[in-house]
């Protein structure tokens, strides 16, 4: 592999995460937190029934607003998915915190897992549903 390739590889691994956190912040930062007035949720205009996500993007968008009650109710998991944008843009690392709190890896990959976060989802779905 010559150098001009692991350059391109080196700079494709500092963007991985940055990247895309920094756009989905810029587009929630200019997403009015009352949302558009129309539901942009594929999964509920096929089923009229809400999905596990429905209401993150309001609820992002508000709490980047300082409406943080209204944050709340519109998804209880935005500010936990917008802390992780935030770490992701920062640190280029989803583990960031456990090398400079000296935690352990394995618990937090645990926590950060998308297994975790598809449970958590579903929980507060269901129960939002209910």
């Amino acid at each position: 592999m010559d150098f001009s390739q692991k350059l391109k590889n080196e700079y494709r691994k500092k963007l991985r995460y940055r990247l895309p956190s920094f756009v989905v912040l810029i587009i929630l930062s200019l997403i009015p937190s009352r949302g558009f007035g129309i539901s942009t949720c594929l999964f509920n205009w096929l089923f009229n029934f809400p999905c596990p996500a429905c209401g993150l993007s309001r609820s992002m968008s508000s709490f980047l607003d300082f409406e943080w009650s209204q944050s709340f109710f519109y998804h209880p998991l935005g500010f936990i998915l917008l802390g992780y944008l935030i770490l992701c843009m920062v640190s280029n690392d989803p583990c960031y915190l456990t090398s400079k709190l000296g935690l352990r890896n394995d618990i937090f990959k645990i926590i950060f897992s998308y297994k975790c976060l598809a449970l958590l989802f579903l929980m507060v779905w269901v129960i939002r549903i209910s």
